[in-house]
């Protein structure tokens, strides 16, 4: 059995789980661009998964491209052993490179762009912080909701400034590896401006830039950005903490509509399945959300954990395909009878 003929791409993410998948060449058979982030993981793991996933593709004949997503100035915590369990109302630490107790590390200095009252992230299950007070480079806050930290756990602010921006040298490092070896894609997250574009493109020589929209800031550049782009992913995890998770939707259709005036192709990515992480079936709601996504514009669809640490991967990408091929069926419907 073979991918279905659709004009919508399907993008899945590369993960452990996934390498080790008994259904690993027929997921293959029904995607189109595999995803490497590389935020996870070691330049040895990246090349056995390259190498992997091209001998698979020679194997049954289907072109398989490659993208590499550069983490970018992504905010994480990283001295947390084990678990930590965070109670409404608790009062937090966060700081940078300091060896201090009950300060939870961060790997960059975030105490200069944030202020009292503003919010902080962590994670994508709603654990948020307020900020009480920063002091000598240690930001105090307080725990909105209920939750856990765990160790590398993204971290999220609002209004990043746009000095805070990609490519930082682990960017680098990884333009190279994806130049080395013949990726198709790169990634870069958290795009501010066309300077970073232009940064990237300089270094990733032949490799298609797509420009991840994670910030206001890229919002209300997208006419240049896009212009400035091969592609565009709308990233709505990220997005979702930067602004208001309400004007999500709306964010989504203006970058679509932004990318249909300069012809830029657009991904729609992030929680596109994610219940199928843990059930074979998706909810009606997601079902939606993959039928809207391609009636409003989008040339790919991508999913994250859904592939890379869930338990139903096959599932996911065969759901995926039959939601485009439906959306793009109704789409021919509508423009035969306009």
């Amino acid at each position: 059995m073979t991918k279905n003929n659709n004009i919508a791409k399907i993008m899945i993410t590369y993960g452990p789980i996934l390498d080790s998948s008994e259904n690993l060449e027929e997921i293959i058979r029904h995607s189109d661009i595999i995803r490497i982030n590389m935020s996870h993981g070691s330049l040895e793991q990246w090349s056995k998964y390259t190498k992997k996933i091209r001998d698979i593709s020679n194997r049954i004949g289907k072109k398989i491209e490659l993208c590499a997503d550069l983490p970018g100035p992504k905010i994480r915590v990283n001295n947390i052993d084990g678990q930590i369990e965070i109670k409404k109302g608790q009062k937090i630490k966060f700081g940078y490179n300091k060896n201090i107790k009950d300060v939870l590390n961060l790997n960059f200095d975030i105490s200069k762009f944030v202020k009292n009252g503003a919010r902080i992230y962590t994670g994508d299950e709603g654990l948020k912080f307020t900020v009480d007070i920063v002091s000598d480079g240690i930001i105090e806050c307080t725990a909105m909701v209920n939750g856990n930290i765990v160790n590398g756990r993204g971290v999220d602010i609002e209004d990043m400034p746009d000095n805070f921006a990609p490519p930082t040298d682990a960017d680098i490092e990884d333009i190279k590896f994806a130049v080395d070896n013949n990726f198709e894609y790169i990634a870069i997250s958290f795009v501010a401006s066309v300077d970073n574009i232009a940064k990237v493109r300089t270094l990733a020589k032949n490799v298609k830039i797509i420009s991840k929209i994670e910030r206001r800031c890229a919002i209300e550049r997208i006419d240049s950005i896009a212009s400035a782009s091969d592609w565009i992913m709308v990233a709505r995890g990220d997005l979702g903490f930067t602004i208001p998770i309400e004007e999500v939707p709306i964010a989504q259709k203006i970058i679509i509509n932004a990318c249909k005036k300069t012809k830029t192709p657009v991904i729609v990515a992030t929680q596109m399945l994610t219940s199928m992480i843990s059930t074979p079936m998706p909810t009606r709601a997601e079902v939606s959300d993959i039928a809207n996504a391609i009636i409003d514009g989008a040339n790919c669809l991508m999913v994250s954990n859904e592939t890379a640490v869930g338990a139903y991967p096959l599932e996911v990408v065969m759901t995926l395909e039959r939601g485009i091929k439906k959306a793009e069926e109704y789409i021919r419907v509508i423009n035969a009878n306009a």
